[in-house]
């Protein structure tokens, strides 16, 4: 019931908005652990939960990357698929 993400020296940090399923579409970007599935966040250095931004709530977001401070994010517009970059800011609900 509850989700750990281990430092490289084997420190525990919850992670309260994360929980584990039978889907492991995790992702580590920008020093954040990001899971498509529910459209979370956590940011690891400072423990803080991360919510998507609701026009990717529902479009099956994935963060893939962050290149010149911005989110390389695959996800489903009208049934197509996209890949756009995206600020931190956009990419989250305020």
């Amino acid at each position: 019931d509850k989700f750990y993400i281990l430092d490289e020296n084997g420190e525990k940090t919850l992670a309260n908005n994360m929980y584990d399923n039978e889907t492991y579409d995790f992702t580590v970007v920008n020093s954040k652990l990001w899971k498509g599935s529910i459209n979370q966040g956590f940011d690891i250095q400072t423990g803080e939960e991360l919510n998507l931004a609701e026009k990717h709530c529902d479009s099956g977001a994935m963060i893939m990357d962050f290149v010149n401070d911005q989110y390389i994010v695959k996800y489903y517009e009208n049934g197509e698929l996209h890949f756009d970059r995206i600020s931190e800011q956009n990419l989250l609900s305020q």
